[in-house]
């Protein structure tokens, strides 16, 4: 066992401690000192015995409000971690909506591709189709009227280039 002198009051006491808790309880007996002190300096000389007891009695109050403000605090902190559990609860609420309104609108925005392209693919076609007859009409055609359509074209570009000088 290990040994500290404390002065307490206008007396010296020597503690026994478990070694490497001197330091402690050093600090602790300058604690209860310094409160020893306040209550000889504001009554004046006391017996001992009441001085020890009203210092360890003050103390004692102090350590007892320490707990319950400590207490207060545990329950203010759970408090604000239920609300920051709450706050993450409604974030991922906000962002499982978020991402189900992007895919809708990547949905709708992919159908009207779909349907642009099925549309382009549709008129691709029919201009396909319309040109697809006219070539089956041009080459049932008897040669004379080939040779006619063909000079009257050439005769109307010649005529529009002459009009146009």
């Amino acid at each position: 066992m290990a040994e500290v002198n404390v002065k307490v009051g206008e007396k010296t006491y020597t503690i026994e401690c478990d070694p490497g808790e001197e330091v402690e309880v050093q600090a602790a007996a300058n604690e209860f000192n310094a409160e020893s002190q306040k209550i000889l300096g504001s009554i004046g000389k006391v017996p001992e015995v009441k001085l020890l007891l009203m210092a360890g009695l003050m103390l004692g109050g102090r350590l007892r409000i320490s707990e319950e403000n400590q207490e207060k605090k545990i329950t203010q902190i759970k408090s604000l971690e239920n609300q920051v559990n709450e706050l993450m609860e409604k974030s991922n609420i906000i962002e499982n909506e978020a991402n189900s309104i992007k895919e809708v609108y990547h949905q709708e925005k992919t159908n009207e591709y779909k349907e642009f392209e099925s549309g382009y693919a549709t008129f691709l076609q029919s201009i396909l189709t319309k040109l697809e007859n006219l070539l089956v009409i041009d080459s049932n055609l008897p040669g004379e009227l080939k040779t006619e359509n063909n000079s009257e074209i050439n005769d109307k570009e010649n005529t529009d280039q002459k009009e146009l000088f």
